[in-house]
Formats: C-alpha cells, sequence, structure tokens
C-alpha cells in the first residue's frame, strides 16, 4: 500500500502481511515510524528505507520511502499510527491514523 490517507479502514485476515510505503525527503533526518500498533498485529519490518528509483544518483531532498510491515496475528481491531519524525525532535511533523480490522 502506498501513501495511505488519513483515517483510511484496513481489513486483513489472521495471518495477512501489510506493507505501507510512506514518501519523506531525503537528507533531512526524518523518518517514518509506527507509533502506535494495535494488538491484533505485529511489526515484522519498519526500518527499511528505499531510494529513488529512476535515478542511481542520491541529491539531497530525493524522495526516499520508509517500509512498514505488518502482520495479522489475531482477530480485532485498532488503530495503527504511523508517524513522520526525527529522533532528536519530541514532536512528528506528520502523523497518519489509520483504523486496522482483523478477522
Amino acid at each position: 500500500m502506498e501513501s495511505p490517507r488519513p483515517g483510511q479502514q484496513i481489513d486483513l485476515s489472521v495471518e495477512d502481511s501489510l506493507e505501507i510505503r510512506l514518501s519523506h525527503p531525503s537528507g533531512t533526518g526524518y523518518r517514518w515510524s509506527a507509533d502506535r500498533v494495535p494488538s491484533c498485529v505485529v511489526l515484522r519490518r519498519a526500518d527499511a528505507e528505499l531510494g529513488p528509483t529512476k535515478s542511481p544518483v542520491r541529491t539531497p531532498g530525493q524522495a526516499r520511502t520508509s517500509v512498514i510491515e505488518l502482520m495479522a496475528t489475531e482477530p480485532g481491531d485498532g488503530e495503527l499510527r504511523l508517524a513522520l519524525g526525527r529522533p532528536w525532535e519530541s514532536e512528528p511533523a506528520e502523523v497518519v491514523d489509520l483504523m486496522l480490522t482483523v478477522r
């Protein structure tokens, strides 16, 4: 899933995987993270970063992609909060809340 919309509802079945890709500018220290994960899923990967696909040269400010991967483990629902921030700042620059339902 690329660029989820805030408030988007996502339905999964037990053992489904969900890969979320979110864009951020490179060279700024910003990274996407899973700030809140509901108990019906587990976080499998949250630190992967993909570079630009069109140009092999990395330039400052060029878009990069953070990859967050979850796996549905049991029925339930809850809010998944994704936050764009820098480790040395206390407040995120952007937050995306998604509603997950696992059946």
